[in-house]
């Protein structure tokens, strides 16, 4: 098995984790009323930001997870 993270780019890939973020199990992501174009408008802010990225995890080429990584000191997170 070959495990790879590669970018996730907004424009190609908001399709896919549309339908991952709005099943219930995804919840937490607040996300399950969103459509397709407000989800890559979210991917599409993140790859703008230095600080922030989101990765599409990838299992013999087929995607099977989403990572994001941030700086912590730009996220409210960072103060604590």
């Amino acid at each position: 098995m070959d495990l790879t993270l590669d970018p996730l780019v907004p424009t190609r890939d908001a399709a896919l984790v549309h339908s991952w973020v709005v099943e219930g199990r995804a919840r937490f992501w607040m996300m399950g009323d969103h459509t397709v174009d407000e989800v890559r408008e979210i991917y599409t802010w993140i790859d703008e930001q230095p600080t922030h990225h989101a990765w599409l995890a990838r299992l013999d080429g087929e995607p099977v997870a989403l990572f994001q990584d941030y700086l912590p000191t730009a996220e409210e997170v960072g103060d604590h």
